[in-house]
């Protein structure tokens, strides 16, 4: 391992940084024995956090000539907690068939030592390359995330043959160090290609999400590539989910590619092109499902050339207060979204069609125009149907709470119904139900990831099964990721 404990004295420290900077003159040694550690955090352990902006320890690969920052063939390496900026090629190279479990951890790759300004690698910030598998990029921590932005190529690269089974997790990819400033990589912010299979970008939570904006390209490019999922990101929007960091092209691009899963749970928002683009009659089976998908600049799922066999979206031809029904390819899976226009900012729910195509979903929508997706068979996803108006009010969400909160239901006492406001700081998974004074579930009112925002929702007094509820007392209930709260509400019979 590589423990760092330099002196304030040494000729490399910065007082106004609180920085060790480090300047090689040559291609640093590559790491070709398994197990090795190298470790930044162990400089602040030593020498106290003196810089409290980021990493103490900065490889500067300004003098380094033609090289790459690291370059690792074995396997179960640890690099964490470095600056690593200004190398001609790569910050990072994992690369051949034994390069394989190896984890990058809490680095800032291309950007300056406060995580704010771009000084980055000639090539892409890390890239996994041919024959290497089951590595991490990242982590579920706040220590463990990677700022990788400001790269000449892309942020995170997976490419080549064998290049299978990664995992790029909790990292800013395209922004600074707060996740709300643009500081792009000028490609793609992560970039699957070349017969890389099986890699993961994201996961099921908010830990594991990876910020993907402000990148030149599409946030994420997937290309000759199989069987890759990625869920659970934020595409195009910063780190509340209300700033608008849209990548320069789409949110998610896929040519000639198959059998990759876009979701679930990825919110993609305010790119300048499409939020999925799937592109070429070679690019099929692959599936989008239940995301946030709003405010691009062109459609929200764009199948092109072929892409997907350009699968007939569904028609919605009744929305009412209760269902809403239409027809889709005989035996598809319906998912139900609401949008403020024509894309899908709010998963509602699923259906499957019939043998003739005829779908009903039974719920109550959420906002003022109802889309529709189908996925054959196949996993081949449509683009988005043609809205159709609910007849529900937009929710105003021109001013973005700055705090989740449950409002006292109204009227209380009532009968038969009341009104329930909420408000969400930013983009998540909410969950409110009514539970009776035994602490028994009897309703679920809503549970679906909405945008930030403030809502309105109504209880009629009945449980889940359309029973009208005794007299009494009942207590509504809110939870978000790391908050809930409770209010009384009084049913009079």
């Amino acid at each position: 391992s590589i423990v760092f404990n330099i002196p304030t004295t040494d000729p490399g420290y910065d007082s106004g940084t609180g920085v060790w900077t480090i300047q090689p003159d040559s291609a640093l040694p590559a790491l070709t024995d398994d197990n090795t550690i190298i470790d930044g955090t162990t400089q602040t352990a030593n020498q106290g956090d003196t810089n409290p902006n980021g990493p103490e320890i900065e490889i500067d690969g300004t003098n380094a000539g033609e090289a790459s920052g690291f370059t690792i063939y074995a396997a179960n390496n640890i690099i964490k907690g470095l600056v690593i900026n200004r190398f001609t090629q790569f910050g990072i190279i994992i690369t051949g068939s034994s390069a394989n479990g190896n984890v990058v951890s809490g680095n800032y790759i291309g950007t300056d030592v406060s995580g704010t300004s771009d000084m980055g690698n000639t090539f892409s910030g890390v890239i996994i390359y041919t024959g290497s598998q089951d590595n991490i990029i990242g982590g579920t921590t706040p220590a463990e995330r990677n700022i990788i932005s400001g790269n000449d190529w892309s942020g995170v690269e997976i490419q080549g043959l064998g290049a299978d089974n990664n995992i790029v997790i909790g990292n800013y990819i395209g922004t600074d160090i707060t996740g709300s400033e643009d500081l792009g990589n000028s490609q793609y912010g992560v970039h699957i290609w070349s017969f890389a299979k099986g890699n993961t970008v994201g996961g099921a939570t908010a830990e594991e999400r990876n910020i993907i904006s402000g990148n030149d390209w599409s946030g994420v490019g997937i290309g000759h590539s199989d069987s890759n999922r990625v869920w659970g990101n934020y595409i195009g929007t910063g780190v509340s989910g209300t700033e608008d960091l849209g990548n320069s092209h789409d949110g998610v691009s896929i040519v000639r590619s198959q059998g990759n899963t876009i979701g679930p749970n990825n919110f993609i928002a305010n790119n300048e092109y499409s939020g999925v683009k799937i592109k070429s009659i070679e690019t099929i089976s692959n599936t989008i499902t239940q995301n946030s998908i709003t405010n691009n600049n062109s459609l929200g799922i764009d199948n092109v050339d072929g892409g997907n066999a350009e699968l007939t979206p569904p028609i919605i031809t009744i929305v009412t207060s209760t269902f809403i029904s239409g027809t889709a390819p005989p035996n598809s899976t319906v998912e139900i979204f609401s949008d403020s226009t024509d894309e899908g900012a709010i998963y509602e729910g699923t259906v499957v069609a019939d043998a003739s195509g005829n779908f009903t979903w039974t719920g109550t929508p959420t906002g003022p125009f109802i889309t529709a997706t189908a996925t054959d068979a196949g996993g081949n996803t449509s683009e988005f149907s043609t809205p159709v108006s609910s007849g529900v009010e937009d929710q105003a969400r021109v001013e973005i709470p700055g705090a989740f909160k449950l409002f006292q239901n109204y009227p209380n006492p009532f009968n038969p119904n009341t009104q329930i406001d909420f408000a969400l700081a930013e983009f998540c998974r909410v969950s409110i139900s009514i539970y009776n004074t035994l602490g028994q579930r009897i309703k679920i009112l809503v549970d679906k990831y909405l945008p930030a925002g403030h809502y309105n929702i109504h209880w009629d007094g009945k449980d889940a099964y359309g029973k009208q509820v005794a007299g009494g007392v009942y207590f509504i209930c809110m939870r978000v990721d790391g908050f809930s709260a409770f209010k009384k509400a009084v049913f009079l019979k």
